[in-house]
């Protein structure tokens, strides 16, 4: 498997529709599949996340730890981040600042999803490193378009 040599946020319009009722999403995984890296503690959310990850075609690496993310992000290269700011042993703002530390994952996308609405909240974790700050709960279209206006998805969407 090669490893990418620059991940950049790309420019994507997310795709609106007139009712929840009328989309369909359509998977088809394409090679070289990329990867996304889940740190999140609560296990329900872990496993929503990744359930919604996985049926859009991308591979997950999941973790419940702050050091667990970094050691597994330097294992597996994602090529983007879906970081809860609460997290037990060390804070997504102190996993974000690491990350950035660190030349390969500069233009890694790091997309903090989280429970603290606060205006300072957000300002700190923007100024960490986070590419965008969602707010849980998460809105389906919300979160795929986050996701998409970073990196490529790799199924087709169709809307009826």
């Amino acid at each position: 498997m090669s490893e990418p040599t620059s991940i950049l946020p790309q420019q994507s319009t997310c795709l609106s529709h007139t009712s929840e009722k009328d989309r369909t999403i359509t998977v088809e995984p394409k090679r070289d599949t990329p990867r996304i890296m889940i740190v999140e503690d609560d296990a329900l959310n872990l496993r929503m996340l990744g359930d919604v990850v996985q049926s859009l075609g991308y591979s997950i690496i999941p973790t419940r730890t702050g050091r667990q993310a970094l050691e597994l992000a330097y294992l597996h290269l994602p090529s983007l981040i879906l970081l809860d700011m609460h997290l037990p042993d060390i804070s997504g703002i102190q996993v974000c600042k690491e990350l950035r530390k660190q030349s390969v994952f500069l233009a890694t996308p790091i997309i903090a999803v989280t429970a603290l609405a606060h205006a300072d909240d957000k300002h700190k974790a923007l100024s960490a490193g986070c590419t965008e700050y969602l707010v849980k709960p998460v809105s389906l279209d919300t979160l795929l378009c986050a996701i998409s206006s970073n990196i490529e998805i790799p199924s087709q969407s169709e809307f009826i």
